[in-house]
């Protein structure tokens, strides 16, 4: 800052001070003013210097927080180490614990089977209409089934269970199956008396119900008896059924005696006025493969196959197979079956079409089965859910045998009750 030292004394003497006095004052105040007072490049040299020390301090707090970010981070790693520890000891008792609760299940499961009750009866009116004899009949049929089921599982995994099929009328077979399993990954094996693997495994054209069904029916107003399934002798019999593996399933069985546990012959009722039974004597042997496929292919289209072979008796056998494809209500599919006997004349193959449509409850089926140069059957099925195992199903039908002026007309409705 400039300092004007004449003006400055000019003021001193006009105050009355000597002229020697207010010079020497004058540079004195000058020398002060001067050695004391920043110039504009002090300033410009000190604001550089401040700078400078402000970098210096933001380096600093820079560095001070890269190491606060690096120590939290370390905190932050060792916290999460500690929390996975912590997890991974408390899997490790949540883990005990439930192995300790599975061995007290497997115990509980290892107890004595306690067996469970369920069944089916069906209560069936027909009116047949004759052309033999020009005559009608009105007829109620019964069928029905009281099952006694079990199963547990051993503490080794494996299941074991028990079923007893008890008829529900009198009947000269009162025990209809009656068997024992076991099963594990390796698959179920069966021993009792059960059907042959090749029908358990068989499929048909669908079906609404099989109360007045071409195909194997419950009850037959003219009699007759057609059907592509393999004999069901429920003979004493060893059954191994694979595990299904992408929907193939494989069954083998073999009964070394035709009859059942007591030696007796199957005799399956087919309608009052005749019955289906096979002639085989307690020393023919049964043996039967099958095999069968469920799964679906493009468009949403399930489909099952089966295929199966039974020796019936010592000199008889046959083959049978089954398609049926179904996509949203529709179902459509059918059967074949053929026998070949060692002495006499082969009896006619045998086979099945049929279509269903389904609406909610409510299925309606039209079907057709045949056996070359012995009869032709006609079906349309209406069958109706009511829920709780409880349906009404009703048929019309037409039963064609190889006889002409043999044909029967009949009408017929049923109820059954499912538990």
């Amino acid at each position: 800052m400039a300092f004007d030292t004449l003006a400055y004394a000019q003021r001193l003497k006009a105050a009355g001070v000597a002229a020697d006095q207010a010079e020497a004052h004058a540079q004195a105040v000058r020398d002060a003013v001067t050695e004391t007072t920043a110039s504009k490049a002090d300033l410009e040299s000190g604001l550089a210097r401040l700078d400078g020390r402000i970098d210096l301090l933001d380096e600093r707090i820079q560095a001070s927080e890269a190491r606060l970010d690096e120590r939290i981070q370390a905190s932050e790693v060792r916290t999460d180490e500690r929390i996975r520890a912590s997890e991974t000891r408390l899997d490790e008792r949540t883990t005990a614990l439930v192995a300790a609760g599975f061995a007290v299940s497997d115990a509980k499961a290892a107890d004595p089977i306690a067996l469970s009750l369920g069944g089916y009866t069906y209560w069936a009116g027909f009116f047949a209409d004759y052309d033999a004899d020009n005559t009608g009949d009105v007829a109620i049929r019964q069928e029905g089934e009281v099952h006694f089921k079990g199963s547990t599982v051993l503490d080794n995994g494996l299941e074991v269970g028990v079923r007893i099929e008890l008829e529900g009328e009198t009947d000269g077979d009162q025990i209809d199956e009656s068997w024992a399993y076991v099963s594990g990954s390796f698959g179920t094996l069966r021993v009792g008396n059960d059907d042959p693997a090749a029908i358990q495994l068989a499929t048909a054209a669908p079906y609404p119900d099989y109360i007045f069904n071409g195909n194997s029916p419950y009850f037959s107003p003219s009699g007759a008896f057609l059907t592509t399934f393999p004999y069901d002798s429920d003979a004493a019999s060893v059954i191994y059924f694979t595990p299904a593996l992408g929907g193939l399933s494989v069954g083998v069985s073999y009964a070394p005696e035709g009859g059942d546990a007591d030696g007796n012959i199957e005799a399956r009722a087919g309608g009052g006025a005749s019955a289906y039974a096979r002639a085989m004597d307690s020393d023919d042997q049964v043996a039967s493969v099958g095999i069968r496929y469920d799964g679906s292919m493009g468009m949403d289209m399930g489909i099952a196959a089966a295929a199966g072979w039974t020796q019936f008796t010592d000199n008889e056998d046959g083959m049978n197979v089954g398609l049926s494809l179904s996509m949203g209500s529709f179902a459509v599919g059918g059967s074949y079956m053929d026998r070949e006997v060692d002495t006499g004349t082969d009896p006619e193959p045998t086979y099945d079409v049929g279509a269903t449509y389904s609406d909610g409850p409510m299925t309606l089926g039209v079907s057709w089965i045949t056996q070359d140069m012995n009869a032709d059957l006609y079906r349309l099925q209406l069958a109706y859910d009511l829920g709780a195992g409880v349906s009404v199903n009703s048929a019309i039908g037409i039963d064609q045998p190889e006889a002409d002026n043999d044909d029967t007309t009949f009408v017929g409705t049923s109820l059954i009750i499912g538990f």
